[in-house]
């Protein structure tokens, strides 16, 4: 082999190697909080495309090493971007998510009958259920409301659970037994717990229970309440681009159409 092409082959091997080497240090398998971490802020720089990723890195760890606890937390993290991908009305992709949350779940519920956080999470499942074949609101309805309160009897101070049992009250309709002044209850105390517990500096669902606060005091119009709890997001999370570019002048706007003329 001549001088010229033995350097062309060790510049390719090498480069293979290098790409291999970059390869694998890419898909080191991160902690359960480092996910959370990777989540928190795709949440909060609105970069979804970011918190879709991340889920699938996490799926590919738990092929490989069959974590509860990281089991969990996929299944948090799929609780959490359905309801974006449902909103942006993406539901081939909603549904698709929906059944293989459900068999993370359900795999998850089988080892654990009485985890009241599953349980909670299978009843808001079933809501996503509902939001895209509204036809199953009847049956699917009944057995949202019979888990909500399944979990919460299990455990009446998670305020996870409470979380869900605040959501359910905010978005059911009242003759079905929705009450948004229990639901802004509700939010009040989960929260409480929440910073009594401690520990959310990497949790979207702790910035998420103040978004559904402010949503639970815009619709009982509390417009001023609702315009605090957009700045104790900011506080929490100062660059939040959802809550300053699209929340908070939606909610400008209403006051001002609020204001007598």
């Amino acid at each position: 082999m001549g001088r010229k092409r033995f350097s062309h082959a060790v510049i390719l091997i090498s480069t293979v190697i290098l790409a291999h080497c970059s390869s694998a240090k890419a898909q080191v398998p991160l902690s359960v909080d480092e996910y959370r971490c990777k989540i928190y802020h795709s949440y909060v720089e609105g970069a979804m495309h970011k918190w879709y990723s991340t889920l699938e890195v996490m799926e590919n760890h738990y092929a490989k090493n069959k974590a509860d606890e990281l089991l969990i937390e996929i299944i948090r993290s799929y609780y959490g971007y359905i309801p974006y991908a449902l909103n942006k009305e993406q539901n081939d992709q909603a549904t698709a998510m929906l059944d293989r949350a459900f068999l993370y779940l359900n795999s998850y519920r089988n080892r654990h009958p009485k985890d009241a956080e599953a349980i909670s999470i299978h009843s808001s499942f079933l809501g996503y259920r509902m939001a895209i074949h509204p036809i199953k609101a009847v049956t699917l309805g009944v057995k949202c409301q019979q888990l909500i309160q399944q979990a919460v009897r299990l455990a009446p101070n998670n305020p996870w659970v409470l979380l869900d049992q605040a959501n359910a009250l905010l978005y059911t309709p009242k003759l079905f037994g929705g009450d948004p002044n229990l639901a802004l209850r509700t939010y009040l105390k989960a929260i409480a717990l929440l910073e009594k517990r401690g520990n959310n500096s990497c949790s979207w669902n702790y910035l998420n229970a103040y978004i559904n606060l402010a949503y639970c005091q815009i619709n009982i119009k509390q417009y001023t309440a609702a315009q605090q709890t957009y700045n104790k997001i900011l506080t929490i999370a100062p660059n939040f681009k959802w809550i300053k570019q699209e929340l908070m002048p939606k909610l400008q706007k209403k006051i001002e159409e609020a204001r007598p003329h």
